[in-house]
């Protein structure tokens, strides 16, 4: 065979291997696309997503669809959503009762027949932890000795320490030491402060925002929001004369006043989210006896 058809010969073969192998690289390709688009689901919504439309929606977005008050006997002591959210359960005068989270099928719990979650945190976070809900940072507490009476003093100084790193984060502030509450996803952290003042700061220790608070405060359970009592204190005694409801958003925009009750007919307190942060409960304390109610929230239509 001549050079020239032997040189011919050979970019046929090359040429040809080329187009068989873009053909095979691009035919699969083709398929694949074809595969994806008519039988791959949507992917997965994220686990919090599933939880309620107003998982992760901020403050000035929510208004109140509802509220219902679900007891009519006075002596409540504590309130908590089951797990699920399905379940309330209250406590006061020396029985439980558990009921539907809408008030119906209402019964009595023996002692002996308590479900496991009663009394435990299920939403938001504890009231009161200076760990971190994953155990990776510990809020170290120690008495300011630079004032006269630190002994009688109930202001702590703090810092959140890294137990990975060992790195230490000096809080900005002074702080009461039994009103720290860290956000469910532990990226922030709540705590009440000389004169009334609470703050909400960040993990490094940056103020998000500071507001005069004399009252309850809970994380809602996304962390992207909180819920507080804000209370109405008058006289030389202290004597609490009005409360209510409100949400804000973490770095504290976005206030809303959740109730807004008439006149002296009762005082808001006690907020509780349920898990899905769609409901809050509260107690209404009338006449020395307090009422449950459950506030139902969802999202302002633009």
């Amino acid at each position: 065979m001549s050079k020239k058809a032997l040189s011919g010969l050979m970019i046929g073969l090359i040429v040809g291997a080329f187009t068989w192998v873009y053909a095979m690289e691009e035919e699969p390709k083709e398929i694949v696309r074809e595969e994806v688009d008519k039988s791959t689901p949507a992917p997965e919504q994220k686990e919090e997503e599933k939880k309620s439309p107003l998982w992760g929606i901020s403050a000035e977005k929510i208004k109140v669809e509802k509220i219902v008050q679900l007891t009519t006997d006075g002596g409540v002591e504590s309130i908590q959503f089951s797990p699920d959210g399905k379940k309330i359960v209250i406590s006061g005068r020396g029985e439980t009762w558990i009921m539907d989270a809408d008030g119906k099928n209402k019964g009595t719990l023996s002692k002996n027949a308590l479900p496991n979650w009663i009394g435990k945190q299920v939403s938001g976070s504890p009231l009161y932890s200076l760990s971190s809900p994953d155990g990776t940072k510990i809020i170290e507490l120690s008495h300011d000795k630079s004032h006269k009476y630190w002994e009688a003093s109930p202001y702590r100084l703090g810092k959140i320490k890294n137990l990975t790193t060992g790195k230490e984060i000096i809080f900005p502030t002074k702080m009461y030491s039994s009103m720290i509450q860290w956000s469910p996803d532990g990226q922030k952290i709540y705590y009440n402060a000389p004169g009334a003042y609470s703050y909400i700061i960040d993990v490094n220790g940056t103020i998000l925002t500071r507001f005069y608070h004399d009252g309850e405060f809970v994380w809602a359970p996304d962390s992207i929001k909180v819920a507080y009592s804000d209370m109405e204190i008058e006289g030389d005694l202290g004597d609490l004369v009005g409360s209510e409801i409100y949400v804000m958003n973490a770095k504290g925009t976005g206030k809303i006043q959740l109730t807004k009750t008439p006149g002296k007919t009762g005082i808001e307190v006690s907020p509780v989210w349920s898990p899905d942060a769609s409901k809050i409960l509260y107690r209404r304390e009338y006449d020395g006896n307090y009422f449950v109610l459950i506030l139902g929230v969802k999202e302002v239509e633009e």
